[in-house]
């Protein structure tokens, strides 16, 4: 395998053998080579970051807006907002004045989510 010194040697041969002068090749090279390690670079911190979202869990907190869509029919739009918290319970309240206190269970990844009207085959499910 080419080292990167051997790559860009043989593209300063090449433009040069296309009549371009050494300092306009290697110029040429520069460039390309600029331009492949900002997007090696852009697309290592996008990995990253898509990895750092992915290993922090989602949790609930005191004030966020919840809504999930009805698996029978998408139109009905399930709302709630977390009024308080603790280790292993979440209260929420729904339709601005019914309140209910929901237990807290995890997925495989550690995301929290919670069944607000009871577990059966068509339940909502409210993620964190």
């Amino acid at each position: 395998m080419l080292s990167t010194k051997d790559t860009m040697k043989a593209e300063i041969k090449r433009y040069i053998d296309q009549g371009y002068a050494l300092e306009s090749a290697t110029f040429q090279v520069n460039a390309l080579h600029l331009a492949r390690h900002e997007q090696a670079v852009q697309q290592a911190t996008q990995e990253i970051a898509d990895e750092q979202a992915r290993a922090e869990p989602k949790t609930f907190a005191k004030g966020q807006e919840l809504s999930t869509a009805s698996i029978c029919d998408s139109d009905c739009i399930f709302k709630a907002i977390v009024i308080k918290r603790t280790a292993k319970t979440v209260t929420i309240e729904q339709y601005g004045r019914e309140q209910k206190r929901c237990k807290i269970h995890h997925d495989d990844e550690g995301n929290e989510y919670i069944y607000p009207h009871g577990r059966h085959s068509m339940c909502a499910i409210f993620r964190a």
